[in-house]
């Protein structure tokens, strides 16, 4: 009898393990990968893979020349994100970035209540609503807002952005897809 319920836990356990392994999203780090055949087109999560180099970059490609004329769009990123790939794109090249798929009909983190160099998804990890901007000591004595439609990065994903030099606030609307920061910390304004 002991057998038999030593086996069927050990059973239980490898089941387990391998049902939480299949349902990992598939995860993607540096390199060049051709849409359709070694990644789908879709919704990403972006998290940067080095806490040394805290930045990334992610280039959208129509050829493979490694001419300028290839890249469709471009982000260098500061911080955790999100990235769309859509259908037609012929590659995408990664660099110090890791990035997984996401289905936004089963998607939850939890709104936070403090954002800082990133890209959030309004209604998923930041709510609509008015917020007060705080210019955080960079440097260079400025930071960088944007509303944003999408998160392709083209220049027409941008519905509003602006170059802050001092505090102030930032209001983002519910039609709004994401929001990107740079340089600046935001928090609720009461």
């Amino acid at each position: 009898m002991k057998r038999a319920l030593s086996f069927l836990f050990a059973l239980l356990f490898v089941l387990a393990v391998l049902s939480s392994e299949a349902s990992e999203p598939k995860r993607y780090s540096d390199g060049t990968y051709l849409v359709g055949s070694d990644i789908q087109p879709g919704l990403y999560r972006v998290e940067l893979s080095s806490s040394f180099i805290p930045m990334g970059y992610i280039e959208r490609l129509k050829g493979l020349s490694g001419e300028f004329e290839d890249i469709i769009s471009n982000e260098m990123l500061l911080g955790d994100g999100y990235f769309e790939i859509p259908k037609g794109d012929k590659a995408v090249s990664l660099q110090v970035v890791e990035i997984y798929r996401i289905d936004l009909d089963t998607y939850r983190p939890e709104p936070g209540s403090e954002f800082s160099d990133g890209i959030y998804l309004v209604g998923y990890d930041i709510l609509p609503g008015t917020y007060r901007v705080k210019l955080e000591d960079s440097g260079l004595g400025m930071g960088y807002t944007a509303r944003l439609r999408a998160v392709r990065y083209d220049f027409d994903d941008i519905i509003a952005n602006d170059v802050v030099t001092g505090d102030g606030y930032l209001e983002i609307k519910r039609a709004d897809f994401a929001v990107k920061l740079q340089g600046v910390t935001l928090t609720p304004a009461k």
